[in-house]
């Protein structure tokens, strides 16, 4: 069964209690009700953001068939692999020593994921935009484009 998958970003964690603005803040994944690494992860927001789009990229474009979205606070990951048409396998991975261990797996639909990740995305740039960091907006904004260019080729096949 296809499951639903969203990007959780509550950008009020990015500002610290004295007002300033952080570059570390809550950034998790949902999937129908399954929160990975957990609930209220704590991360590089707006690296993550960037990496992920660029795997998603990949995985749309077929440059590649299985991409590793990772976590920079913690052993942790998800795998996205190409199964068929618009279905990813999504696997969530957490990495120790010796071993790693797959703690949950599902197919979503490709286009849904890739505009869950834009909006996210989105949220950020309007936050960055907000907090006038020029030079973080135009970097995540120009991965954008090109997300956005890989999902216009696939519906464009699609008719």
């Amino acid at each position: 069964m296809i499951q639903d998958f969203a990007v959780r970003l509550p950008l009020e964690t990015y500002i610290s209690e004295d007002g300033r603005v952080k570059t570390i803040g809550d950034i998790y994944i949902e999937l129908d009700g399954y929160f990975f690494p957990e609930k209220n992860w704590y991360d590089f927001g707006e690296n993550l953001l960037s990496w992920w789009t660029e795997e998603f990229t990949k995985l749309l474009n077929r440059e590649e068939t299985k991409v590793e979205c990772g976590f920079m606070d913690g052993p942790v990951r998800f795998d996205l692999k190409f199964l068929k048409n618009n279905i990813w396998l999504i696997r969530c991975i957490r990495e120790y020593s010796e071993s790693e261990e797959c703690e949950y797996e599902a197919e979503i639909d490709s286009m849904q994921a890739s505009k869950a990740l834009l909006e996210a995305i989105d949220k950020m740039l309007n936050f960055l935009k907000k907090n006038e960091m020029q030079k973080s907006f135009d970097f995540i904004d120009e991965r954008k484009q090109r997300l956005i260019r890989a999902m216009q080729k696939i519906s464009a096949n699609a008719r």
